[in-house]
């Protein structure tokens, strides 16, 4: 199969509300220009937001709505829903909302079909999100495209691949096993900072933390979290998932994955 070399072009289309300039970029990052039927490759759809900006993660907080995703592939081309990295908290006029400021990529996996006819496609990306600063919302759309040649190998792009991975190492991970926490949240890291709580949908639930405690041990450092929770409207707790969301000693930001059993996590 022919391999034509086609630099990786990107297009962005913003719509906010009337007369008003984007507060976000959107790209779609794909680790490969040439890829080779049969292939998985590493893309991402990332922003960059304007200065004090931000968007939500898939559980918005108290307010807010989290960005919805549409691909528009070839024929063959199937692309993975777009994962959430841990989220930071953000509180304005006494409400607590969770999300993404500066830069933040949703990473996903590119699948090539087998078999393909030898020329080169175009992969699409809408997006639906709400951007919001301390004051004001606005409602933004925004669409971006990249071109893939393919060929007789993958070849992936060093750079590319590497800021998918930063993004991939923000997932929330599962802390194991992954048994119910009743009233105390314990997880290994060092000099974390930023600890935060996020429940995850439906977010019927709301969650309030203690301070945190590191506790040196024979493993390293363990930080415990008490919790309590309570259903919004009332009534019984079921068990839920959520995600414990810090800040590392190198800065960079990290999650686990667990879920609170709430017998002992009530108020």
């Amino acid at each position: 199969m022919l391999a034509c070399v086609l630099a990786i072009t990107t297009a962005v289309r913003a719509q906010p509300l009337l007369g008003l300039e984007p507060k976000a970029k959107l790209e779609l990052v794909v680790a490969a220009d040439i890829v080779r039927p049969g292939d998985s490759v590493p893309i991402g759809i990332k922003f960059t937001m304007q200065p004090g900006w931000h968007i939500y993660w898939q559980n918005p907080g108290d307010a807010g709505t989290p960005p919805s995703f549409n691909w528009n592939l070839p024929d063959g081309f199937e692309a993975t829903a777009p994962e959430f990295p841990t989220p930071i908290a953000f509180e304005s006029a006494g409400l607590v909302g969770y999300g993404y400021a500066k830069t933040i990529v949703f990473p996903a996996t590119l699948n090539v079909p087998q078999t393909l006819l030898p020329r080169g496609g175009e992969l699409t990306v809408a997006v639906d999100y709400l951007i919001c600063d301390d004051d004001t919302c606005v409602p933004e759309s925004a669409v971006a495209t990249a071109n893939v040649t393919f060929g007789s190998s993958t070849e992936l792009k060093p750079d590319i691949v590497a800021e998918i991975e930063a993004a991939k190492a923000r997932l929330p991970q599962d802390i194991k096993p992954l048994t119910p926490i009743t009233d105390t949240i314990a997880f290994s890291a060092a000099n974390a900072t930023d600890v935060g709580l996020f429940p995850l949908p439906p977010g019927d639930v709301e969650v309030t933390i203690g301070e945190a405690v590191e506790q040196d041990n024979s493993a390293g450092v363990t930080i415990l979290i008490p919790i309590k929770a309570r259903k919004f409207g009332g009534g019984e707790v079921a068990p839920f998932p959520v995600v414990v969301g810090f800040t590392d000693a190198d800065g960079n930001r990290r999650g686990h994955r667990l879920i609170v059993d709430p017998a002992n996590a009530t108020e």
